[in-house]
């Protein structure tokens, strides 16, 4: 039966639920890749990608990523230059001051620029990356360094440089710098440095808050109460994430619940995104690392990673999270999901418009190829030339989507290099299996499916196989086609024939699906509808 439609679609051309996730803004925190100007978002080539269907790696990122990030702007030479409170005001943007000192200009430019999170209820900031980097440059540090140590030789100053900015990042104390300068407290800085403590052993542990911490200070001890509480408060503002988005790795990064992400807004949407590219993610809450959930969908994600690099109408996953006990997957965000173009966009009659969507059918189909497993040719290749069966290869590379729909193919109008483009998501029910069980799944096994796509053999308790995904695709690929030769409201009206051609058995009950149980057939068939359609649409092709 799923061949029958498919086979039918052909001769034409070769819900998470309703496509729902959190929409976050982000600052410069999120690291652009070489290559790519202005700061926007970028990935780098895929140049570690063999032909091969190999499982990507999931890297974890330790130290909120600052450890490994490429720094945005030119570093100056490490002996840096000292200036003068004008010369600093000027080079941070600010307005001539004669009450200003180094230590206050500093905080001063901190000021402005810091961000503001919307989503709280209480005023709370972030420092984002590109500020810090364009802030605490050698120049700066040095020039604060004269001022707190005013009797130092240029030796020793120099001396006091090289560890306040290190020989590399796992010996900075940059950060541990601009929080003392932000809590008016930069006398305190002689602790950091007789304690060798580093912006990479932060957050600090204070007595009190030990479940937030993971360093111990000894010469803290004495601070007053207050003090305590302004750098436990600021650390969070400075030590903000880095993410690094890369096309041939997935990262993952581990966050205490104290730890204040790089996002500015966030939103619950089920529609696109109304602003450019690059600005916004779709952030996608699961449930906690030890359900099978989690692993499940993060085992399909984390090899679609890879395979998307390859081809391009398949979501890619681009970093996962934990922050404190919650988990979140991070995607571009997509402008509209297929049913929402449907209804807001005409179609195109011209060559160019059947041609676009003759190639976004190709492409999907190659997607859902992709999820489905190896090619003939690399089964072979991994059985050192022979197809013949063999029960010790247990690699689990063949999968099934399990919920293909309109609501789980999204349009962008820029996706990486590409525009205007449908890309497969929501892998939440896909599941990978060995090569030999793929095709024998119980009907009580899958645990999701929309009803207007769903294959007959659900409801008829038969084995699913991956042909349940080829149903489901065939169907939309119908839509798709009824929308570009009559709009939506052809598109509208096909679905309410399939409606009233069902018979449920259930008085006043009509599901939308393609198919119906035939007692004369002995079994489902095909809805008129569906034949009338394929009918018409064959003669509008000529």
């Amino acid at each position: 039966m799923a061949d029958q439609l498919v086979g039918e679609v052909d001769q034409i051309h070769r819900d998470l639920e309703r496509h729902k996730s959190k929409r976050v803004s982000f600052h410069d925190t999120v690291q652009p890749l070489p290559g790519y100007k202005d700061g926007q978002l970028g990935f780098s080539p895929d140049s570690k990608i063999d032909e091969s269907d190999r499982a990507s790696s999931i890297i974890p990122i330790p130290c909120l990523g600052l450890l490994s990030y490429r720094t945005m702007y030119p570093k100056e030479p490490i002996l840096g230059v000292c200036m003068d409170i004008a010369q600093l005001r000027r080079h941070l943007d600010l307005p001539e001051s004669r009450e200003a000192t180094i230590c206050s200009s500093v905080r001063e430019s901190m000021m402005s620029e810091k961000l503001e999170q919307k989503w709280h209820s209480e005023a709370v900031a972030i420092l984002p990356l590109g500020a810090f980097e364009r802030i605490f440059t050698a120049d700066v540090v040095k020039s604060v360094l004269r001022e707190i140590y005013p009797k130092a030789n240029d030796r020793e100053l120099d001396r006091l440089l090289a560890k306040v900015l290190g020989p590399d990042k796992r010996r900075e104390r940059r950060r541990i710098l601009a929080i003392l300068i932000y809590m008016e407290a930069i006398n305190h800085l002689n602790y950091f440095l007789r304690d060798n403590i580093y912006d990479q052993d932060l957050p600090i542990n204070f007595p009190s808050d030990n479940e937030y911490c993971e360093v111990e200070m000894k010469h803290l001890s004495p601070w007053k109460e207050n003090e305590r509480i302004l750098f436990t408060s600021y650390q969070k503002m400075i030590f903000v994430p880095v993410f690094h988005l890369q096309s041939d790795e997935l990262c993952s990064y581990g966050f205490n619940a104290h730890a204040r992400l790089p996002w500015l807004s966030y939103e619950l949407k089920s529609k696109g995104a109304d602003s450019g590219a690059g600005q916004y993610f779709a952030l996608k809450k699961i449930g906690s690392k030890n359900s099978k959930h989690y692993r499940d969908e993060l085992a399909a994600l984390e090899k679609s990673s890879i395979q998307a690099g390859r081809e391009k109408h398949l979501i890619k996953l681009l970093l996962t999270y934990t922050h404190g006990k919650k988990n979140y997957f991070l995607f571009e965000w997509a402008d509209m999901n297929l049913s929402e173009f449907w209804k807001k966009n005409p179609p195109d009659p011209s060559p160019e418009g059947m041609t676009w969507l003759a190639h976004q059918c190709l492409g999907i189909t190659k997607a859902i190829r992709r999820i489905h497993g190896l090619t003939t040719m690399q089964v072979q290749k991994r059985r050192g030339g022979s197809l013949a069966d063999d029960s010790s290869n247990e690699e689990r590379d063949s999968g099934r989507h399990g919920d293909i729909k309109p609501e789980n193919i999204l349009w962008f109008s820029k996706y990486g290099d590409e525009s205007n483009i449908l890309v497969v998501s929501d892998l939440g029910l896909t599941r990978y299996h060995s090569i030999h069980s793929v095709s024998h799944v119980r009907n009580s096994q899958i645990d999701g499916f929309s009803w207007t796509y769903k294959a007959p053999e659900h409801e008829l308790g038969h084995e699913t196989s991956q042909k349940y995904d080829v149903w489901s695709l065939g169907c939309v690929f119908l839509e798709f086609w009824v929308w570009h030769f009559g709009g939506s409201e052809a598109q509208k009206k096909f679905e309410w024939e399939r409606m009233d051609e069902d018979d449920s058995g259930i008085p006043g009950l009509q599901i939308d699906k393609f198919w119906g149980i035939s007692a004369e057939a002995g079994g489902a068939v095909v809805k008129p509808s569906i034949r009338k359609v394929r009918s018409s649409l064959l003669l509008s092709l000529g």
